[in-house]
């Protein structure tokens, strides 16, 4: 206080007498000067009393401005502490960069916050800092300030020095010199732990702490919006409700911690069962819910149950001990069982109360129906496991005729599943599941070797060449080795390459035209002929007819049903005919039945047939006698 009081005494001295006493010898100074330069009287006292008073009046002036500019001064040096101060010590991130990035400086929060000292600083670009995936974003926030935008607040995430990251959150402004954008402002606050805290809320809110899986209320909420998505994409949804067998035992023998365990595995285990937009959640208890959505056919639900059954009745090693248990599942199906969550709840729950009621580890649909179609499948899945290896399979074949000559000039492969209890299998029962289960890549491989084997004979044995067709499935053509597979059949049947005609439909080819063509050239390079089947139900595409090397088309047997009374399908036949003159292709027609139908086909020139009214598919030794006697048709 006394070297302050002290301080402003000598200012006030300074400001209010010696600056007046100094105005009035000046003032008087000239006052004399001028008096001398002119002449005038020096010895008068008015000529030093008056501008000694008006001097003095001016330097007191003077004396008061000067002070309050010192004032002035000094609370501006003041301010500008004071604003450095809170720049400096301020908990918010603060950084002002050029437009292109380069830092001009930053706050002391920052540097302790990313771990950059000083001398760093200056050579950072704060794009470099930035995590990859904020950059272009920000890039774009700049564009946005430069043409005049107003910009909510942004989430940006910055490396640190040790190269961890710090989610931030805050504001970017423009600073104008010279009324151009000069730099840009940024004021962020550091919300990881924020972001933390509210993670780690929203898990306790929608998760179940004991194994991690969603709870009642996100599986409510998950179930409403996948049955919304069933209902607007026109897929089936299903509902599993699963409860473990015996698990109160495990609680009441060896108590709740080893029980607590046990379900942390299982939840495990149902977590790698599934896809990733399925959802696996917990009721409580030992009970558990699955929804699996996206489906366009049901016939996978069964599979998954099944998977899901073997992997919970696996041994489970809990302090110390190997437990073993098992489940019943209950399904519900979207939308015959019901088109809302609670029904389809409450519909899987009663499924898996009459799946435990058959003592358990086993699965039931709501619907009594789609439980013996299911148990059915996977019984003819076990089945044809079997099939292959016990060589239950033959090959029929369906003779092509040339109306012209009125010969057999080739034949259709068609496999039949001659089974040892149940009799001949229809392919429409079993072609379904063998393409479900991936079986269809082996069962067309060996339909292909025996049929070159068994064509190839005959050929020798009657001395007649005959064109042998063959269909190639959609997983088969998908095969990388399927180009092999064809040569090596070739090869060890010692078949001709000329008279193996491949049909493909036209959706497979269109699936992955690229690839499709890739694999068509290498088989037409072998010398093999390639036919679309069914065609005229797919794309009938011009484009792709000039694309691919194929050879023939195959008219749908649809086309042939009323095509005496259908004019349309009349008309497209006859299209057909046409486009595959035009392009120099041949065509064949399935499904021939009646004369009428020979005589408007040969009307336009189709020739080649194949159908039930000159012969149905037949067996090799059949085949064998139609030749020899040469008649097509039936009796």
């Amino acid at each position: 206080m006394k070297c302050y009081g002290a301080h402003r005494l000598y200012s006030l001295s300074v400001d209010f007498i010696l600056l007046p006493i100094l105005g009035a010898l000046l003032l008087s100074f000239l006052s004399v000067f001028q008096k001398i330069y002119i002449g005038a009287y020096l010895w008068r006292v008015e000529a030093y009393l008056f501008p000694a008073f008006y001097g003095s009046i001016a330097g007191g002036l003077v004396g008061v401005w000067s002070g309050r500019l010192r004032k002035a001064l000094k609370r501006q040096v003041k301010l500008q502490k004071h604003y450095l101060d809170l720049f400096e010590n301020a908990s918010d991130l603060i950084q002002s960069v050029t437009l292109d990035g380069s830092i001009l400086y930053v706050n002391r929060a920052w540097k302790e916050t990313l771990g950059y000292r000083d001398d760093e600083v200056a050579q950072l670009n704060v794009f470099d800092i930035l995590a990859p995936a904020d950059r272009d974003g920000c890039r774009q926030r700049i564009e946005m300030l430069i043409q005049g935008e107003e910009l909510s607040p942004i989430e940006v995430s910055f490396q640190c020095k040790n190269g961890s990251a710090v989610l931030l959150e805050g504001n970017i402004s423009l600073r104008y010199e010279d009324n151009r954008p000069h730099s840009v402002r940024g004021i962020f606050r550091n919300i990881s732990e924020r972001k933390q805290a509210e993670l780690k809320i929203h898990q306790l809110a929608y998760y179940d702490t004991l194994t991690g899986l969603p709870n009642r209320i996100l599986l409510q909420d998950r179930l409403i919006h996948a049955i919304a998505d069933a209902r607007r994409f026109s897929h089936f949804l299903a509902v599993m409700f699963i409860d473990l067998d015996q698990f109160k035992k495990v609680n009441d023998t060896l108590g709740h911690s080893v029980g607590d365990l046990l379900l942390k595995d299982a939840a495990r285990r149902l977590r790698i069962c599934l896809r990733e937009n399925d959802t696996a959640a917990r009721l409580g208890g030992d009970e558990f819910i699955v929804i699996l959505s996206g489906f366009k056919q049901l016939s996978n639900v069964p599979h998954i149950a099944q998977k899901i059954l073997d992997a919970l009745s696996q041994p489970y090693l809990v302090a110390d001990r190997e437990l073993v248990i098992s489940a019943s599942i209950g399904i519900s199906v979207y939308p015959q069982d019901g088109e809302n969550a609670e029904i389809l709840m409450r519909n899987a729950d009663m499924a898996m109360y009459a799946a435990k009621y058959e003592r358990g580890n086993g699965y039931c649909f709501f619907s009594e129906e789609m439980n013996r179609n299911a148990t059915r499948q996977l019984e003819l899945e076990e089945q044809l496991r079997h099939a292959l290896i016990e060589n239950q399979f033959e090959v029929y074949y369906q003779p092509q005729i040339d109306w012209g000559t009125q010969t057999v000039t080739g034949v259709e492969a068609l496999v039949r599943w001659n089974q040892k209890q149940g009799g001949m299998i229809t392919p429409e029962v079993f072609i379904p599941v063998v393409e479900e289960t991936g079986q269809i890549v082996a069962l067309g491989e060996w339909v292909l070797r025996r049929a070159c084997q068994q064509v190839g004979d005959m050929q020798r044995a009657l001395s007649t060449p005959l064109r042998l067709s063959v269909n190639l499935s959609g997983r088969q053509f998908d095969d990388s080795l399927l180009v092999n597979k064809v040569e090596k059949a070739l090869r060890e049947t010692n078949f001709p390459p000329e008279l193996l005609e491949l049909e493909i439909t036209e959706s497979i080819l269109m699936e992955n035209a690229d690839s499709a063509r890739d694999t068509l050239q290498k088989l037409n390079a072998l010398g093999i002929k390639l036919a679309i089947d069914d065609f005229g139900t797919g794309y009938s595409s011009l484009n792709y007819l000039n694309t691919f090397p194929l050879d023939r088309l195959k008219i749908d047997k649809s086309f042939l049903v009323d095509v005496m009374h259908d004019d349309n399908h009349a008309a497209i036949v006859a299209t057909i005919i046409s486009m595959a003159d035009t392009l120099d292709l041949s065509v064949i027609a399935e499904g021939v039945e009646t004369m009428e139908q020979v005589s408007f086909l040969s009307d336009l020139g189709c020739k080649a047939m194949q159908g039930f009214l000159f012969s149905g598919p037949v067996p090799q030794k059949e085949l064998c006698a139609l030749l020899r006697t040469g008649a097509p048709f039936r009796s």
